[in-house]
């Protein structure tokens, strides 16, 4: 295993002063191939990690592993094998535990030419068995595009889920990003699988960046990246009061000015009403990562806080330490054919941690998008490793110790 050291502040725990955190390598559960990870933690303090992977055969999969509050992680469990399975870079599938035991799967799927849509799964053993898939959205037949999912649990055993929909699109290329209208819808699964209603969040957003939504102590947030007539693909927020969803506007009005989708979104995450909110944006042609803190809950943010001082490539998370601190990681350039995923921690009151090398990637769209999530006292962190001649997924875990 290969340890990294550096100065972060407290992880866990508000108003801590800075002190050591350790990153060690574990690992990792998945299989040979593996790419696309995705992270989530249950309020039983188990992290579940889903991936997929080409078999011998080429047939693209899904699987999950469930890590035990002891670190040990469970054998891989297939969830879905199919020819028609999308593996894509920054669209991917994700999982979510539900408080009842019931974990919930979203995947993706082609459906025709330039087309695909977004099924769900759930399970009441743990993985080792499914129930058939549902398709998450009701336009029939499908049209367009339906994915870059994010869940989030509400409740005992619901799940709330926003997503991309471009069954207005008039333009269903993906390749080409523009000319198209997709619009933020959202929806809630039961862990008995039924849907609630169907609600248009925002009807004009850009067509390919990763949503994400956090849980504050009024409700949801959502953030994402929106659309206007003139091309503008700011981050926008909106928060669910438990009835209905609101936009509340951009995160920050950066008037970035592209005819097509960066695919690079924001992340957000909260510790009651007090967010923070980190985005890509190349504005006035400079790429920045920047973050903003809300304290109450989404309804305004204060000023953005640069993430790096040098160019960036975004593919961001972030996770809230406390009220007033976060925890970031992005992609950065190193020259050609060279890239690093970095972390650092920034305060509300403007000041950045050490910003520290965590490990070498190519920068290249294979290497996909790093995610974290919350491990006991720690963090874990997984990430796509395609250096070598089979991708790989690496994991991380953080941990603090004051002096240490």
């Amino acid at each position: 295993m290969r340890r990294f050291s550096f100065v972060l502040l407290a992880l866990l725990g508000c108003g801590d002063v800075p002190s050591t955190v350790r990153s060690t390598e574990l690992p990792s559960p998945t299989t040979d191939g593996a790419r696309v990870p995705q992270l989530a933690r249950g309020t039983d303090g188990r992290v579940w990690l889903s991936w997929m992977a080409r078999g011998a055969d080429s047939l693209p999969a899904l699987f999950v592993a469930v890590r035990d509050t002891s670190g040990a992680w469970s054998a891989p469990r297939r969830v879905v094998r199919d020819s028609l399975l999308l593996l894509n870079w920054a669209d991917f599938p994700s999982a979510l535990p539900l408080d009842d035991g019931t974990l919930v799967v979203h995947f993706l799927q082609r459906s025709g030419v330039g087309a695909y849509d977004s099924y769900l799964v759930r399970s009441t053993d743990d993985g080792a068995n499914w129930s058939p898939p549902v398709r998450l959205h009701r336009d029939d037949p499908a049209v367009g595009e339906h994915g870059f999912v994010t869940m989030r649990a509400i409740g005992r055993d619901q799940a709330m889920l926003v997503w991309l929909d471009g069954r207005e699109a008039a333009d269903t290329d993906h390749d080409a990003h523009g000319g198209t209208r997709f619009s933020l819808r959202s929806t809630t699964f039961s862990s008995a699988g039924t849907f609630g209603a169907e609600e248009v969040i925002d009807a004009d957003v850009c067509t390919c960046c990763q949503t994400d939504i956090a849980t504050t102590g009024a409700g949801l947030a959502a953030v994402y990246r929106g659309h206007t007539s003139a091309d503008i693909r700011d981050t926008h927020v909106a928060r669910f009061d438990g009835t209905a969803w609101r936009t509340a506007g951009t995160v920050h009005d950066d008037g970035w000015r592209i005819a097509a989708c960066p695919v690079n979104g924001p992340a957000i995450d909260a510790r009651g009403d007090s967010l923070a909110v980190v985005w890509f944006t190349a504005a006035r042609d400079t790429a920045r990562s920047l973050v903003a803190f809300s304290a109450d809950g989404g309804a305004s943010f204060g000023a953005p806080i640069p993430v790096t001082d040098g160019p960036t490539l975004g593919r961001l998370d972030l996770l809230a330490i406390d009220g007033a601190h976060a925890l970031v990681t992005w992609i950065e350039e190193r020259g050609a054919k060279r890239a690093v995923l970095r972390a650092r921690t920034i305060a509300r009151d403007e000041t950045r941690g050490e910003a520290i090398d965590i490990a070498e990637v190519t920068g290249r769209r294979p290497d996909g998008f790093p995610r974290m999530v919350r491990d006991g006292d720690g963090v874990l962190l997984a990430w796509t490793d395609t250096r070598g001649a089979t991708p790989r997924v690496r994991v991380a875990r953080l941990t603090t110790g004051r002096g240490s």
